[in-house]
């Protein structure tokens, strides 16, 4: 038998039989023996007690041993219980900041990604832009084909949008009832192709809407907010210069998007109709 061989076996008698076990055991047969050593050799006693020390180290070692393996067998329990909990506490976490009928993060955790973004944007001296997207004329098409129906809509929409997040600092968000956030991080003149792609994208699904004055599918508006690294990069600022260019938006007609770029000469607003 080689060196690895008899390593290998002589792990799996340790496992076997844990250290403490083995410890006992030896001690308590060289105290025995010691004992017999000590004793005249014509008492009759002496083999009789090193029987009996023998055979209590025997019994104390096995016992140990069962302990020491249930012990073992709890302590493998008890983490099994532990990473079941944290499993259960980061989807319940989950829950807490996910939108159940589209899957995207909720306005909750919207509101704290985007406090720190406007604070990494200033630290790094990086534009932060926001996109809201609402759907035209969500509340005809609610009234008008039901709940069920808007769900599905609302999700199909969330989920082009989801593909249009391609970064690791990108976020989609479900905003509110019909409206959609995404927050981009280091974006400028980019977040204006991204508009105007999510506004064809979803036109494309082809969804009926009998109800929409502006097409017979269902179509979004969306306005664009490009802030630069200043003091007046908050998110409350940036939501309300969002909202104003989605307002706009739908002033000039929905079924498109308007780009505004603040606190930014080279970037001025533009709007664009589909």
């Amino acid at each position: 038998m080689n060196q690895q061989q008899e390593e290998k076996q002589t792990g799996a008698v340790v496992k076997r039989f844990p250290r403490p076990a083995l410890l006992a055991a030896a001690a308590g047969f060289l105290f025995s023996v010691s004992v017999y050593l000590a004793m005249p050799a014509d008492d009759l006693m002496a083999p009789i007690l090193l029987i009996i020390g023998c055979a209590m180290t025997a019994a104390i070692s096995h016992y140990l041993k069962r302990t020491l393996q249930r012990a073992d067998v709890l302590e493998s329990e008890l983490n099994g219980c532990i990473a079941e909990l944290t499993t259960t506490r980061e989807n319940v976490d989950l829950v807490g900041v996910t939108d159940r009928v589209t899957g995207l993060f909720n306005r909750v955790h919207f509101d704290n990604v985007t406090a720190n973004e406007c604070r990494r944007a200033v630290r790094e001296f990086s534009p932060l832009s926001m996109m809201l997207v609402e759907l035209d004329y969500f509340e005809h098409y609610l009234h008008h084909h039901g709940e069920k129906a808007a769900d599905v809509c609302l999700k199909a929409v969330s989920d082009d949008l989801r593909k249009r997040i391609s970064r690791p600092g990108d976020l989609a968000v479900r905003f509110d009832n019909e409206r959609f956030a995404l927050l981009l991080p280091s974006t400028n003149e980019q977040v204006e192709q991204l508009a105007a792609q999510c506004c064809e994208d979803i036109r494309q699904l082809a969804i009926p809407h009998t109800t929409s004055a502006v097409s017979d599918v269902v179509t979004v508006t969306i306005g664009v907010a490009t802030l630069q690294p200043s003091r007046l990069l908050t998110p409350e600022r940036l939501i309300e210069a969002s909202e104003k260019a989605l307002y706009d938006a739908q002033k000039a007609g929905r079924n498109q998007f308007i780009a505004s770029a603040e606190n930014a000469s080279d970037l001025p607003s533009v709007t664009y109709s589909l």
